[in-house]
């Protein structure tokens, strides 16, 4: 998944790193609109004003708690990605999948996003914790990787290449 975003290549410069992210953005927006039309995901942009606002504490603890998000994030990708290929694995089984293990995920990670004001993120793991539709949650998990990127580039960044 990581691999489409160009990250495994050695970025020299600040330079290089903005034409990732503009290629992220870029990707966000193709995925979305195509695919999340429904949740008006297109045109998002996060607004740290608005957390500071709410949560009545400075910006730069802000900015910590959104890299922490971020972290988060990417650090929870291979759980879901597991359990996704262990719902495709059962699929010939015919039996009724469990996707409590999914929602408890995305519920672990909605309370962050809330709490940040992160819109985008509020919107996609509440989907995932009401769907049972395996490619539609993959799907989901794309576009929150791509916003998780999107939100914190150098973060992301800095995760994916250590």
């Amino acid at each position: 998944m990581f691999t489409q975003f160009s990250f495994t290549n050695n970025l020299s410069s600040e330079q290089d790193i903005e034409i990732t992210i503009q290629n992220i953005s870029n990707i966000c927006k193709k995925q979305t609109h195509k695919k999340f039309s429904e949740l008006d995901l297109c045109d998002y942009h996060y607004a740290i004003d608005q957390a500071i606002a709410d949560l009545d504490l400075d910006e730069e603890l802000i900015e910590e708690f959104l890299d922490a998000y971020v972290m988060q994030i990417l650090d929870v990708v291979p759980q879901f990605e597991e359990y996704f290929e262990e719902l495709r694995n059962n699929d010939h089984t015919m039996i009724l999948f469990d996707y409590s293990y999914i929602r408890n995920l995305a519920h672990k990670n909605l309370g962050v996003a809330r709490n940040l004001r992160i819109k985008d993120a509020e919107k996609l793991l509440t989907v995932m914790m009401k769907t049972e539709n395996l490619e539609y949650l993959e799907l989901c998990l794309d576009a929150l990787i791509l916003f998780a990127i999107r939100l914190r580039p150098q973060t992301a960044y800095n995760i994916l290449t250590s």
